[in-house]
Formats: C-alpha cells, sequence, structure tokens
C-alpha cells in the first residue's frame, strides 16, 4: 500500500494530486499537509513512501527548507518538488538538498506525476522491503486533467 505526504497550501491543487493518487493506488494512504509543521509532524508519526513538496509554503519555511528538514533528520522517502516556480536555481537547490525529482506543475502532465510516484514509491518499497506492486498492477482509470492553478 503506498503511503504519500502532499505538501501543498493550494488546497484546490492539494486535493487534485491526492484523487490523482487515490485512482492509480485506490489502497493508498493519502496525508496532506499545508506548511512545513504540519508536514514534519505526519512525518514523525507515519514511515512515508514518498513526500510532494511544493516550494512556496506558508509559515516561513519554504519547500525547499522542508526538504533540508526532513533530510537532515535521517528521512528516506523519497521527496519530489512540485512547483510553479520552474527556475534553475531553484532546480539546483533542489537537487543538493536531497529533493529526488524536480517537476513544473505548468509543464508535467497528471500522468508523468503518477510515473514519478511510480518510480520513486517502488525504489523506496526496495530500499526498505516494502512492496507496493500490488497498487502498481491495478488498472488506471482515465487520466485526469490539472488544474488551472495559475490564477
Amino acid at each position: 500500500m503506498l503511503k504519500a505526504l502532499i505538501v501543498e497550501d493550494n488546497a484546490e491543487f492539494s486535493a487534485f494530486l491526492k484523487s490523482l493518487l487515490e485512482i492509480r493506488f485506490p489502497s493508498a494512504m493519502i496525508l496532506q499537509a499545508s506548511d512545513a509543521d504540519e508536514a514534519l509532524h505526519h512525518l514523525s508519526l507515519s514511515e512515508l513512501d514518498i513526500v510532494l513538496v511544493d516550494i512556496s509554503l506558508p509559515g516561513g519555511v519554504s519547500g525547499l527548507g522542508l526538504t533540508e528538514q526532513i533530510r537532515h533528520n535521517g528521512a528516506l522517502p523519497p521527496i519530489v518538488i512540485l512547483t510553479n516556480y520552474d527556475l534553475p536555481e531553484y532546480r539546483l537547490a533542489a537537487t543538493r538538498l536531497g529533493a529526488d525529482r524536480f517537476l513544473s506543475k505548468a509543464a508535467s502532465t497528471a500522468d508523468q506525476i503518477v510515473e514519478t510516484v511510480e518510480e520513486l514509491a517502488a525504489v523506496e518499497s526496495t530500499r526498505e522491503g516494502k512492496s507496493t506492486t500490488e497498487d502498481s498492477k491495478k488498472p488506471r482509470g482515465g487520466p485526469p486533467t490539472l488544474p488551472n492553478v495559475f490564477g
């Protein structure tokens, strides 16, 4: 069973990501956080297969800062930065701070997001001796459309 955390302050986009993962992984446990403090709380309580993080978060700690804290605390789940800020300096910082992938909200399709989760969660499952293969063999629904979160 996939265990994922979505860290996103845009409620509409967070709900979209959750539904996207629930379609692909019907038995998944999907947690949501709107800021770094809430995300760290979830991480302290649950062993996760993957964390999806936006760069722009309220509360003074960005998604990049959260990524650094997660890695500093020794947590191993793959981290995907999923953001509107597709800038080379953010990509470089994300990689340097321990993110496994960097995806642009504007340029990524729903299928690309799901494929990234499948790939990274499978890597994590192998590393931790867990398996998400029961979910990954289930049939896919039609591809959802990314919501317009650009206002």
